[in-house]
Order: structure tokens, then C-alpha cells, then sequence
């Protein structure tokens, strides 16, 4: 037990985004948790960054490829009231080679649409989903190269 505590401790320790061996999952995690807390704060720079240039989103049926498209979506679609918490778990990359890595993992979405400030009342999940997800290395960064939301397992 010690001595898997140590490998985990000395993997732990790499550079994240340039580490394209046995980390891809923390990578993908971190990448989905980067990516989610943009969107729910509206920072769409951020949430750019985690694409890659060419990078698809399929949000809401609608597939969007590439940053201007996806920012388009954001600033003319989504309204600014809106208040989201997009949590995600059991992220899985079961293929990879070299330059992409593809899996899955859980979403959950809670939603409250208001003008008032916070605190909320606390929502139900909106939604529950199995999310694909692939990533490419590019410039020795993992990117998000295709996110799809749902399909949804529960929906309210």
C-alpha cells in the first residue's frame, strides 16, 4: 500500500498538460472541471481556452465547431440571468494513442434562471448524463476536441 502511495504522490507531481502517459484521466478530469466552471461563470474565454481550435461541442442538439461558433451560441443564446453548477464524475479514457484519448463521464446540471442575487434556493438536478468526450495534444496541451452533453440518463 505504501509503495502505490508513492507512485500516486510522484504521478501527481507532473506537468499536467504536457504529460500525454498515465495521467490522461486526472488531465480529462481536470480539463471537464476547468471547462464547467467557466460555463457556469460565464467566462467564455476560459472555457474557449479548453477547446481545441477546431474543437466540436454538441450542446443542447445543436452542434457548434470551432471558438467562434461556440462563443456565438454563448453570448447570443444563453441568458444572462441564468445560474448553472455543472458537476462532473466517473471520467473514464478508455482509448489513446500518442495525440487523443477518448472516453466518457457523468454530468450533472443544476439550474436556477433569476435576477436577484444570491442565495438561491437549492435546485434539483436539471439534467443527468453519460457526456462522450475526446481530447487531442496540440502544442503539448490536452484540448477538448469533441463534447457532446448527454445523452441525458434523467432530465426535469
Amino acid at each position: 500500500m505504501q509503495e502505490l502511495n508513492q507512485n500516486l504522490n510522484k504521478d501527481l507531481g507532473k506537468d499536467l498538460d504536457k504529460d500525454s502517459g498515465s495521467n490522461v484521466n486526472v488531465i480529462a478530469q481536470n480539463l471537464l472541471n476547468r471547462f464547467c466552471h467557466a460555463l457556469d461563470v460565464s467566462n467564455y474565454d476560459a472555457l474557449l481556452a479548453c477547446f481545441a481550435p477546431d474543437g466540436t461541442w454538441v450542446r443542447l442538439g445543436k452542434r457548434l465547431t470551432g471558438h467562434s461558433e461556440i462563443l456565438h451560441e454563448l453570448t447570443g443564446n444563453r441568458p444572462k440571468t441564468l445560474k448553472t453548477i455543472h458537476l462532473v464524475s466517473n471520467v473514464i479514457i478508455d482509448k489513446r494513442t500518442e495525440e487523443s484519448a477518448a472516453g466518457q463521464f457523468y454530468m450533472v446540471a443544476y439550474r436556477h434562471d433569476s435576477a436577484t442575487p444570491p442565495p438561491y434556493p437549492v435546485p434539483k438536478p436539471t439534467v443527468i448524463g453519460m457526456c462522450p468526450v475526446e481530447l487531442t495534444l496540440t502544442r503539448n496541451q490536452w484540448l477538448l476536441k469533441f463534447l457532446q452533453v448527454g445523452p441525458f440518463l434523467f432530465a426535469n
